[in-house]
């Protein structure tokens, strides 16, 4: 399930956009920081992308030896189910203590929120991953094996090591020295990453090797935390603190970005984890990879939105012809990134999903009627729509009616776990694709409809047919050239194309150029 906003600590998408964002024209030179701050995040989230799909590659590549089938599975659903318990620890935390910091007068103050902050992360991971390790043990469905079940309680420690490494950069993402942690995060996955191929490589000469595999993430995520907390701690010298009455008062502020994180975390995982109690084993991996495949493509439409949302929301004060304009250029934006995707994705999606998995996991090579490729297909539609929800949603947020967004999100995941519930029992993992397909239909629409009643939306309907064009003739080649140019060399002319053909239909202009340099 997919629906675009702000991000959790760590780097989830969330159905509700930052409140507590403060919209003020920087100066020069502050603006130049925070353009590179948001640089080194954006380079350092590719980085970690690529390195996400080596580790996918080499973790699904495990099915093919038939006394291994089943652990590509088993390793998803490990951190699919932590992730369930992780929300509770995360609870808006890393948000509340950005603002806090950002407005404390001294360094002193500052010390003192972060203590607390990091005292609080502490003791809330600390539980919620106890508990997790404990409950899990209870669980009595098929999938979770003893082997899941003690990789569950293994892994908790990668995610108390990444929440701690969250809660520590909170005051470099103030100070705009986001660097360290980006640094420290590709550092950490690089070392995962090499672990984790070196255990797939050696896998059955290795004892109890599937540990190793979770072992990786402990030791990536360990060393990045390392790296982060010696790095704040020659800042701001600090150590947890438990203020009792300061603690009640920030989890009264972080309430309302606690729930968009519950709802966020179940709009996205809910449906694998109802897959991992109805259905067999391997739907998780058939579905799960590709729904990590999708999640990948939504980080685009997050950082360019939250570069349009100051612009976006001094038009709403100042000047309400102003909204058309940024809200037509963004859209068009949004939809010329959104539908080359989604047409080639749905193309190629047999020989990607080859390239990321293997060709076990495609259709007809399963015990399952459809594979990966299907899932993926689907799963590209909801994809693209919640690029253009985004907009909408921070359409919202700039109007400063941003408590609507948590009531239609409700709504979504309600209609969500319902539509899973009657229909994964009898039709798996595929119906869990149309249902988030329907789901996001529901959520762009209920959005578009609230929107509307804050602003006078412009599309620019003659813009967004020439776009149109531009991805048929871009989908006829690549429809025609599957069979006879290699999948990666095939996606890079295909881009050309399609960028190629924007130009003279005057997509692609001297207006639209200003406003993404903007």
């Amino acid at each position: 399930m997919f629906h675009q906003g702000p991000q959790n600590s760590q780097g989830q998408s969330l159905p509700l956009p930052k409140a507590l964002t403060i919209l003020t024209v920087p100066s020069m030179s502050i603006a130049r920081k925070i353009l590179s701050n948001t640089a080194i995040q954006v380079t350092g989230k590719l980085i970690t992308a690529v390195l996400s799909i080596v580790i996918i590659k080499y973790i699904t590549s495990l099915e093919t030896i038939p006394s291994l089938s089943g652990l590509p599975a088993e390793y998803k659903l490990i951190y699919t189910y932590l992730m369930f318990f992780g929300i509770l620890a995360d609870f808006g935390l890393f948000t509340i203590a950005v603002r806090e910091m950002s407005q404390s007068q001294s360094d002193e103050e500052t010390h003192n929120i972060l203590s607390n902050i990091f005292g609080m992360r502490l003791m809330t991971i600390v539980l919620a991953m106890g508990m997790a390790s404990l409950f899990v043990f209870l669980i009595p469905f098929e999938n979770y094996t003893d082997q899941v079940k003690l990789g569950v309680a293994i892994a908790a420690i990668t995610t108390v090591f990444t929440m701690l490494t969250s809660t520590t950069s909170s005051i470099l993402q103030v100070r705009l020295k986001m660097w360290v942690p980006t640094i420290s995060l590709v550092i950490g996955k690089i070392i995962m990453a090499t672990y984790i191929i070196y255990t797939v490589t050696y896998f059955q000469t290795i004892e109890n090797a599937f540990y190793h595999l979770i072992g990786a993430g402990i030791l990536g995520t360990f060393v990045s935390f390392c790296i982060t907390f010696s790095y704040t701690k020659t800042l701001i010298p600090f150590s947890p603190k438990f203020e009792k009455e300061y603690w009640k008062k920030i989890l009264k502020e972080a309430l309302p970005y606690g729930l968009a994180i519950i709802l966020g975390t179940i709009y996205l995982k809910v449906d694998i984890l109802f897959l991992s109690v109805m259905r067999p084993k391997e739907e998780i991996a058939l579905y799960g990879y590709p729904a990590s495949m999708i999640e990948l493509l939504l980080i685009l439409p997050i950082y360019f939105m939250n570069s349009t949302l100051p612009t976006l929301s001094r038009a709403f004060k100042n000047n309400q012809e102003q909204i058309k304009k940024i809200f037509s250029l963004a859209f068009n934006f949004l939809y010329t990134m959104a539908l080359p995707m989604t047409i080639g994705g749905i193309i190629l999606a047999r020989p990607l999903m080859a390239l990321i998995t293997n060709d076990a996991f495609l259709t007809g090579n399963t015990a399952s009627t459809y594979g990966a490729d299907f899932a993926f297909q689907v799963l590209l539609i909801p994809c693209a729509i919640a690029y253009l929800t985004t907009l909408l949603s921070f359409t919202i947020i700039a109007s400063g009616n941003q408590g609507k967004l948590l009531k239609i999100n409700i709504i979504a995941v309600l209609f969500n776990i319902i539509a899973n519930l009657i229909l994964i029992p009898t039709y798996g993992f595929p119906a869990a694709a149309i249902t988030t397909l329907a789901s996001e239909l529901l959520l762009f629409s209920i959005t578009l409809w609230e929107s509307k009643k804050y602003a006078d939306l412009y599309f620019d309907w003659s813009t967004l047919i020439k776009i149109s064009l531009g991805g048929a003739i871009m989908g006829v080649f690549v429809y025609i050239s599957q069979s006879t140019i290699p999948t990666i060399p095939l996606i890079g002319i295909a881009a050309l194309i399609y960028v190629t053909s924007l130009i003279p239909l005057g997509v692609i202009n001297k207006e639209m150029i200003s406003y993404i340099k903007k």
